[in-house]
């Protein structure tokens, strides 16, 4: 930059850094005042590509340290509002202002490695992309208004996500929040009749994938193994689902059994105290269909404390293709929820708010693991 151009750009600089009083006795950190003062200065004085002030200015000016300027910068890069450009120093973004900053999760209040896993996926994008969250564990009985205290951004500044709710809390949730301008996106559990985003797994398409793998290796008399909470909407759907595609197909032994499970329960020790009853059938399944990891994972427990092999004396198929099911011996075989590209859908749709959708159905993947064998009397 030219001398007499970087006065020129001194001089406006001048004139409105005046409007920033940093104070040390009011209990705000000072990059935290200086951070607000120059995001104000962006969106009231700058335009975008625009020159922004240096380190070595704001130190001088503001009379702070360099590492409360250099933070104060790095937040407000993190926040998308300004780039540093090679060879022409840090510019303004003024584009990309209302790109998401924050990002509340409610999610139910248990541990579950399939909310684990997408979590994990969601969080690892949106720090990719100087996105701040926060994750709000909601109990099914918790009050609303004991959520407001933990979403602390304007609705222009961020998006909530729900994550696994049970549909009637979910509906509530979204209908809280978007009266008041929030966009929500809900993942997982499908509502009907709702007209907000909605980005799940097809489990139509999962329990058919399933379904279809098993009997391409010869089963026919499938048990789908029913050991989460039977209040859950997710639940009942992937039951319905096995039930209308084993009739589709003419499985006449196929069948589903309920573990009785509800909230609060142990879905692998419901498993494990479902198998004896289920290994006892008369004809015995030739392979058995767990709704979820953790309910493969019981049935598993109790096959090989009691001597079964599998798969050479059952079959066992997996649901969701979390970690664990690569831990086990051996490993499980499963249908696996599209995490990441899940993720992905939501950060789209945070970003870019598309009218041309409302609801993304992704199909889900086969992971091939040790756990099916081949019989005979392929269908």
């Amino acid at each position: 930059m030219k001398i007499q151009d970087q006065e020129a750009q001194n001089s406006k600089w001048e004139k409105v850094v005046h409007s920033i009083v940093i104070g040390t006795n009011n209990g705000i950190a000072l990059h935290r005042q200086l951070h607000d003062g120059l995001s104000k200065l962006i969106d009231e004085s700058f335009e975008d590509g625009e020159l922004f002030m240096t380190e070595d200015y704001l130190v001088d000016v503001f009379g702070v340290s360099r590492g409360t300027v250099r933070r104060s910068l790095l937040d407000l890069a993190n926040e998308g509002l300004l780039s540093r450009k090679r060879g022409l120093g840090t510019v303004v973004q003024k584009a990309a202002k209302n790109v998401c900053r924050h990002i509340s999760i409610i999610a139910p209040d248990y541990a579950s490695p399939t909310n684990a896993e997408f979590l994990s996926e969601l969080i690892e994008i949106g720090q990719s992309q100087g996105v701040t969250w926060n994750i709000v564990r909601l109990g099914v009985e918790q009050k609303m208004e004991m959520l407001e205290k933990n979403i602390t951004f304007q609705p222009s500044d961020g998006a909530i996500v729900l994550q696994g709710m049970p549909q009637r809390l979910a509906n509530n949730l979204l209908k809280h929040y978007g009266n008041q301008g929030y966009l929500t996106v809900n993942v997982d559990t499908y509502i009907e009749n709702y007209n907000g985003y909605h980005v799940g797994m097809s489990n139509l398409a999962a329990v058919k994938l399933g379904v279809t793998r098993l009997v391409e290796a010869g089963h026919r008399n499938i048990v789908f193994l029913v050991s989460e909470p039977e209040e859950w909407d997710t639940v009942r759907e992937r039951a319905r689902h096995f039930e209308e595609i084993a009739q589709e197909l003419g499985l006449a032994d196929a069948s589903v059994y309920h573990a009785g499970i509800h909230d609060g329960d142990n879905d692998s020790e419901g498993a494990a105290l479902s198998m004896p009853h289920i290994w006892k059938q008369n004809p015995r399944p030739t392979a058995i269909f767990a709704i979820s990891d953790g309910c493969a994972m019981g049935a598993l427990s109790w096959l090989q404390s009691n001597g079964i092999k599998v798969p050479d004396d059952i079959s066992l198929l997996s649901f969701d293709g979390t970690n664990m099911t690569r831990l086990t011996q051996p490993s499980l075989s499963s249908i696996r929820q599209p995490y990441k590209e899940i993720a992905e859908v939501v950060f789209r749709i945070i970003n870019e708010k598309p009218t041309n959708f409302k609801r993304a159905f992704l199909d889900p993947d086969f992971v091939e693991g040790e756990s099916i064998k081949r019989i005979a009397g392929e269908y």
